[in-house]
C-alpha cells in the first residue's frame, strides 16, 4: 500500500477532522462526568489533524522556531519543552536553555527567529504521563520533517542548495 501525499492525504484528513467533529458535537448532549476524558481525548485529534491540515494547505511547510546565527542562517537546532521547560538542542548535542534574554544569545552569536521548512504535527508531552493528568498535559506539536507531506518529497539536507 502506497503512503498517501498531497490532495488524497488532504482529503482524507478533513472527512477524519469532520468525524471527530460530528463525535463532540454528540457527546455535548451526554453526562459531562461521562464523556470528560474523552472529550478532552476527542479534542486533542481534532487540534493535531487541524495542524496538518494547516501545513498541507500551506504547501507541506511550516514556519517553525528557528536558533539563528547572527548573519540570519538556521543552526538546525531543535526547540523541544523538557522538564524545566523549552531548551534548543544543537546539532552538535549541545543545549541552550530558552528561558534567556536576546542579549545572552546574541554574545553567545544566535538569534531567535523563524524558518519555512517541511513541517508535520504531533501529539506530545511528559514522557511520564499517566492518567488523566497526562491527558491534560499532551499538546499537539509541530516539528520538522524530513519528507514534505505535501509533494512526496524528501525534504533538503540542512546546509543543501
Amino acid at each position: 500500500m502506497t503512503a498517501k501525499r498531497g490532495q488524497e492525504l488532504l482529503d482524507a484528513l478533513v472527512a477524519e477532522r469532520d468525524k471527530c467533529v460530528a463525535h463532540h458535537r454528540a457527546m455535548l448532549d451526554m453526562d459531562v462526568g461521562d464523556v470528560a476524558l474523552s472529550s478532552q481525548s476527542n479534542v486533542l485529534s481534532m487540534t493535531l489533524l487541524s495542524h496538518q491540515i494547516e501545513i498541507l494547505r500551506d504547501g507541506g511547510v511550516a514556519d517553525l522556531p528557528a536558533l539563528l546565527t547572527l548573519d540570519g542562517e538556521d543552526t538546525g537546532a531543535v526547540l523541544r519543552l523538557g522538564r524545566f521547560g523549552l531548551f534548543w538542542v544543537l546539532p552538535d548535542g549541545r543545549r541552550q536553555n530558552d528561558n534567556v534574554t536576546d542579549k545572552t544569545l546574541a554574545r553567545k552569536g544566535w538569534v531567535r527567529g523563524t524558518v519555512s521548512k517541511p513541517a508535520w504535527a504531533k501529539i506530545t508531552g511528559p514522557r511520564n504521563a499517566r492518567g488523566s493528568s497526562g491527558l491534560l498535559s499532551l499538546r499537539v506539536q509541530r516539528y520538522p520533517s524530513g519528507t514534505n507531506y505535501w509533494t512526496g518529497e524528501d525534504a533538503p539536507e540542512r546546509g543543501a542548495v
